[in-house]
């Protein structure tokens, strides 16, 4: 009986199944082992320990693989958002010159205006002035 659960237990370890694996040997623990049986109990109980320890590693740098994606990614969107905000300011800054571009023109066009009524009196006045001199 005791042969086919140390089969059971090598047949878990190789489907990965280490917590099944640890509560068989944790059964077999309260049973009188023969000196064979015991160096098997000995050996497998190593080899589930062993797989416990390379899962904790295992967990363990993919706890830190994830931490550094996610400082990584957090670092990507601060910069991100400094961008946006450069971009904000810049856009701010433009629309005020774009506001200040804008009177200038209203001003030059109403100046203009004056300008041409002025070319236009002027040139009557010429007119007139010419005529009268001929």
């Amino acid at each position: 009986m005791l042969e086919q659960i140390f089969v059971e237990i090598d047949n878990l370890l190789k489907q990965g199944n280490i917590e099944e694996a640890c509560e068989m040997i944790k059964f077999i623990s309260s049973y009188q082992l023969t000196d064979h049986q015991q160096y098997l109990y000995s050996r497998y109980k190593e080899k589930i320990n062993n797989l416990k320890k390379e899962h904790l590693l295992k967990e363990n740098i993919n706890s830190e693989e994830k931490q550094n994606k996610m400082k990584n990614r957090l670092s990507i969107l601060q910069e991100a958002r400094n961008q946006l905000y450069d971009c904000e300011k810049i856009g701010k800054n433009t629309l005020e010159h774009l506001d200040s571009q804008n009177e200038q023109i209203k001003n030059i066009h109403d100046k203009t205006g004056n300008v041409n009524s002025n070319l236009s009196s002027s040139s009557k006045l010429t007119t007139r002035i010419s005529s009268w001199w001929r």
